[in-house]
């Protein structure tokens, strides 16, 4: 479509390719979610949930949750929406589910260590026990 940019070629075989890079997480997402907390969010005693699709960094999650960010109090992750996503393949649901649980795994552990200091505190309170 004229006008708008074409996203990048990952599957040379499908018709459609993905172009999340140019709507979701954008390079000024964490400068606008303080703003938002800053001038509204703050504001409330309330919690704050953020969906963050296509985000697979640790560091970058953390960015968005962290204490001492003052963006969000947490988000969602989408990696068994990805499933999926596999183009003209079969998906092997075993070994999905082993990477998914352990990449989710992997990520509790992180933001529970940014949160406690400490890695011993068990993953099940913050992703309401095995998540698969």
């Amino acid at each position: 479509m004229p006008g708008y940019p074409d996203g990048d070629v990952v599957e040379p075989d499908a018709l459609y390719q993905p172009g999340f890079k140019h709507y979701a997480n954008g390079p000024r997402l964490h400068e606008y979610l303080k703003a938002m907390n800053r001038e509204v969010l703050s504001k409330y005693d309330a919690m704050t949930v953020g969906e963050m699709p296509f985000i697979r960094d640790h560091g970058e999650i953390l960015k968005a949750v962290g204490a001492q960010e003052e963006e969000l109090n947490m988000i969602f992750i989408f990696e068994l929406v990805d499933i999926d996503n596999k183009v003209c393949t079969r998906v092997d649901l075993e070994a999905h589910r082993k990477q998914t649980n352990d990449s989710i795994n992997s990520l509790a552990h992180t933001v529970l260590r940014s949160m406690t200091g400490t890695p011993e505190t068990s993953s099940h309170a913050l992703i309401g026990g095995n998540a698969l």
